[in-house]
């Protein structure tokens, strides 16, 4: 294993104080499909730059809904797309920007990074997308960075040579289907994930569950059915089925996602014991007392199609609205991403917190933030 990265222009000490595994990942597939991701733990002030956990954040432009695209196997290089709220003096309206962190912690352009600001890489500007882009998805494809995300009208595509500007198509890629009665609304909250075999695979949102589609070109997709026992296309992943506190045994909580789950992220891989693993964290919701709480969970299979078998407990839960997972490994570990309440409670804002997993391994502090978007 790598105990060191070297960063442009600067040479970043990183290491695990504690060298465990992530999960299970070197024990072939003997466990269920739904061990070996997480728990996740969240960062600390001693591993970032800025105010823990988060390590993409600004009261003013509220960045949310990231996606992690992988810029290295073996070391924590890392790009990252998120949503951010551009205003004007008459406006404000919805973008895409870019950021890029060396160690999977110090953003460039995030708080505490003077004189920086990440990258506008899309902002909505056709028709159809009605003033509103959301949830990007970030693929390296064909030599090219493939940016995949949320409109009022579905799903849609833009494409990058350099990851920086990006070219639209004219159209979305991938709508609702009146005849698929479980999606009651429009595609939304993409995550693309490029197979062994070759082929795309798309998890998507819509209806309170996640669906799961198939391209061989990346821009025509087809349904895939998530229980070939059933006439119908069904989904992927349906919410929990909720459990009476009666009924509860002694220390068990209750299902966290009995609601709805969205917001998938896939990353598929393939065990020592040479089969697909279909690893997917989702965001599921419950109803609380307090209002809608989420948590973010973990689900997959193996094989390259059929139902997500999840697992029972989140991967990582703090309650403060966590949403919108997005995650990349390395030799040395995994990082994830996700939105939760920045600020005061009084008035909090979106921003973007990281955690690591294995989750007793920790990361010596950071010196300086990325040169670069």
């Amino acid at each position: 294993m790598n105990w060191s990265i070297y960063l442009p222009k600067y040479a970043i000490p990183w290491l695990f104080l504690s060298c465990a595994t992530l999960g299970t990942e070197g024990e072939g597939d003997r466990n269920l499909p739904s061990a070996g991701v997480g728990p996740f733990r969240k960062l600390d002030g001693d591993e970032l730059l800025g105010v823990p956990p988060f390590v993409f954040a600004d009261s003013f432009a509220h960045y949310r809904e990231p996606s992690a695209l992988s810029l290295s196997e073996t070391e924590p290089d890392v790009a990252l797309y998120a949503v951010a709220l551009k205003r004007t003096s008459t406006t404000e309206h919805d973008v895409f920007v870019r950021s890029r962190a060396y160690d999977g912690r110090s953003f460039y352009g995030s708080e505490g990074d003077s004189g920086h600001a990440p990258a506008v890489v899309l902002e909505p500007t056709l028709p159809w997308e009605a003033d509103h882009i959301a949830s990007p998805s970030a693929l390296s494809y064909k030599g090219e960075v493939w940016l995949y995300y949320a409109t009022p009208a579905g799903i849609a595509l833009a494409t990058s040579s350099d990851g920086l500007t990006f070219k639209k198509r004219d159209n979305p890629i991938f709508v609702r289907d009146a005849a698929v009665t479980w999606e009651t609304d429009e595609p939304h909250a993409p995550s693309v994930a490029l197979f062994p075999d070759g082929t795309l695979h798309l998890f998507y949102g819509s209806g309170g569950a996640i669906g799961e589609a198939i391209s061989s070109d990346g821009v025509t997709f087809s349904r895939l059915d998530g229980d070939s026992s059933t006439a119908a296309i069904d989904p992927v992943l349906t919410p929990a089925t909720d459990i009476a506190p009666s009924q509860l045994a002694a220390g068990q909580k209750p299902p966290f996602d009995t609601l709805r789950v969205d917001h998938p992220a896939a990353l598929p891989r393939t065990t020592a014991a040479e089969r697909l693993h279909v690893r997917v964290l989702y965001t599921g919701y419950r109803s609380g007392e307090g209002g809608t709480a989420s948590a973010i969970g973990f689900a997959a299979r193996y094989g390259d199609r059929g139902r997500l078998i999840r697992n029972n407990a989140p991967v990582f839960s703090v309650d403060k609205h966590e949403e919108a997972p997005t995650f990349f490994t390395w030799d040395g570990g995994a990082f994830l991403y996700v939105h939760h309440d920045a600020g005061p409670s009084s008035a909090p804002y979106p921003a973007v917190a990281g955690a690591f997993a294995p989750a007793n391994g920790r990361l010596q502090k950071p010196l300086v933030f990325s040169d670069r978007p």
